[in-house]
């Protein structure tokens, strides 16, 4: 979609269907969160034989994940000391 060329009530309008969206998901997610396991798996359902090994690997990406920072007004996000540019596609 071409924002330049939009309408301010246009935009708006797209504002808030994308929020709508965003709050649509999270309620979606907190959902699916309700029915996972309580094996302390959080992201993924795996045969007992391999809840150990998901265990490490999800909680590597926690952690690694924990030290990301944003800086929207720079255009960039850093995920464990690594610098990423935040390029959005219109």
């Amino acid at each position: 979609m071409q924002y330049e060329k939009m309408k301010k009530s246009e935009l708006v309008e797209e504002l808030e269907a994308s929020r709508a969206e965003v709050d649509r998901l999270r309620k979606e997610n907190a959902k699916d969160r309700e029915t996972l396991p309580d094996n302390g798996l959080t992201t993924v359902k795996v045969p007992k034989q391999f809840e150990q090994i998901f265990l490490r690997a999800q909680q590597y990406v926690r952690e690694y994940f924990s030290k990301k920072v944003e800086h929207p007004s720079e255009g960039t996000i850093e995920v464990f000391g690594e610098r990423y540019v935040l390029v959005i596609l219109i």
